[in-house]
């Protein structure tokens, strides 16, 4: 998971902890990040994280988010939006080979699956998927402003 994708995962979760969520929120161990200084700890690493996904300890391709409700369950992966920045505009994060299949599995058994770039999409997913009250607004949409 890319640093962007992390940040609006801890957006996401931390919002959902303040929302009226009728769902239980799950992160998937889908990646693992080892920092490396030399080519030994390159291999060390790789091996490491060979032997987690061998052992199930990793899922590639899994969701970031998994939400389990009482009729049923939804997952969401994170994907960091198109950006201009000074160096230059940055493309929308693209699903990977792993994760279009994970996708699609969902697909044949029937659990939602959806992309989000933004917690404002992410709040309408979980509206749409009936774990949001319809008519919920953040507190920040309220601050200031009239009934």
């Amino acid at each position: 998971m890319r640093q962007a994708e992390r940040v609006l995962q801890r957006e996401i979760v931390t919002r959902l902890k303040f929302a009226p969520l009728s769902a239980i929120v799950v992160p998937s161990p889908n990646g693992i990040f080892l920092p490396t200084r030399n080519p030994a700890e390159r291999d060390l690493a790789r091996r490491i994280v060979f032997q987690l996904k061998r052992d199930g300890q990793l899922a590639p391709g899994a969701p970031d988010l998994v939400f389990l409700w009482d009729s049923g369950c939804g997952c969401m992966e994170l994907k960091r939006p198109t950006e201009q920045t000074l160096l230059g505009r940055q493309r929308a994060g693209q699903l990977s080979g792993e994760q279009k299949v994970f996708r699609d599995l969902c697909e044949r058994a029937g659990v939602p699956y959806e992309v989000v770039m933004s917690w404002p999409q992410a709040r309408e997913v979980l509206k749409a998927w009936g774990v949001l009250p319809a008519d919920w607004r953040d507190p920040e949409q309220r601050v200031g402003r009239a009934a």
